[in-house]
């Protein structure tokens, strides 16, 4: 009775071998992976068109997301150019400046002519230039308001950092009226704009000038001198340019 009870255990202790219970872990191994993917294949067919769904969404997200990223680099860079063809534009472009003016000669009964120098302070040059010009005696020291058309003259092309002169007629005197000029009861008013491309975009630029030719008490003597506030005073006396063509 001993023996075979012996035989038994050692039956059993042989079918509990390592070798044996590697194999069984094997076998438990393998069969929890294919119910696993059993399971990974119902979850798929039932909820297949949920996840086809979800992921395109998240491409349709990704793509919209890469698209603004694209833009709004494009936009900085845009913005970057600019800037820096404004600062080359504000630094490089022409740019006209009245220097001086040339007063009339005081005679009764004949046209008289003013003088109006203007300089490009720009670094190209200015082009179509073009000058409007009026010019009044008025008893009271304020640019007068008219309603006629301005004089106007077309001028040549201004190289950087040079000068020209352009003329303003103004109606012949009365004696008496040169009289009060140079008494102190009258002012000659000379006044206008200038309109020209400046070189650089090829956009409409406008410089205004005032000038009054009046008695000075202090010297004592006739003066001819810069009335100008500001451009707006004189936007009125700047006809709008037409627009530039494109080639």
């Amino acid at each position: 009775m001993d023996e075979k009870d012996s035989s038994q255990k050692e039956a059993a202790s042989a079918d509990n071998s390592p070798t044996d219970q590697k194999e069984h872990h094997a076998d438990g191994t393998q069969n929890r992976e294919k119910h696993h993917g059993r399971r990974l294949e119902e979850y798929i067919r039932h909820h297949g068109q949920t996840i086809e769904i979800v992921s395109t969404g998240v491409i349709a997200a990704f793509t919209v997301a890469l698209f603004l990223t694209s833009y709004c680099q494009w936009s900085a860079t845009r913005q970057a150019l600019r800037l820096s063809r404004d600062s080359l534009e504000i630094t490089q472009r022409a740019r006209l400046e009245t220097v001086s003016f040339r007063p009339p000669p005081l005679e009764a009964g004949r046209p008289l002519t003013a003088g109006v120098t203007y300089k490009n302070v720009g670094h190209v040059p200015a082009e179509q230039i073009q000058a409007y010009r009026y010019s009044e005696p008025v008893r009271i020291a304020v640019v007068p308001r008219v309603t006629r058309q301005p004089v106007r003259s077309d001028l040549p092309i201004l190289g950087p950092d040079s000068t020209r002169e352009f003329p303003v007629e103004i109606r012949a005197l009365e004696p008496q009226e040169v009289t009060d000029l140079q008494e102190g009861r009258l002012f000659l008013y000379v006044w206008g704009c200038l309109r020209y491309l400046d070189g650089f975009r090829q956009a409409w630029r406008r410089t205004a000038f005032c000038a009054v030719y009046r008695f000075e008490p202090a010297a004592k003597q006739m003066a001819f001198g810069d009335c100008r506030q500001s451009e707006e005073d004189y936007a009125d006396y700047c006809p709008e340019p037409p627009v530039p063509s494109t080639p």
